[in-house]
């Protein structure tokens, strides 16, 4: 009987040591895997300064086409959401 109990307090062991081989290169992917993020989360805390600063404009902007546009009917506030009328187009010679 203490043969058994000695194979099997090897074999313990043995399924232990490859547990914590495999949880260590899971932990060693992961972090590597992460690492890209800083770059990326960089990008974006950019992109939001750059919209913080443009959005008191682009907040003016909607207001005065809201003001301007709110008496016209549904159908001519569309045709000026699309853009001007092609007669309005400035060719650059």
């Amino acid at each position: 009987m203490p043969r058994a109990c000695t194979c099997s307090r090897v074999r313990h062991a043995q399924l232990c040591h490859s547990w914590r081989l495999l949880a260590q290169e899971r932990a060693e992917a992961l972090l590597g895997g992460l690492g890209g993020e800083q770059a990326r989360w960089t990008a974006a805390a950019a992109r939001l300064r750059a919209d913080a600063v443009a959005i008191v404009g682009d907040a003016l902007l909607s207001a005065a086409a809201m003001a301007y546009l709110g008496p016209f009917t549904p159908a001519f506030r569309r045709a000026r959401a699309r853009g001007p009328p092609a007669s309005l187009t400035v060719v650059n010679a």
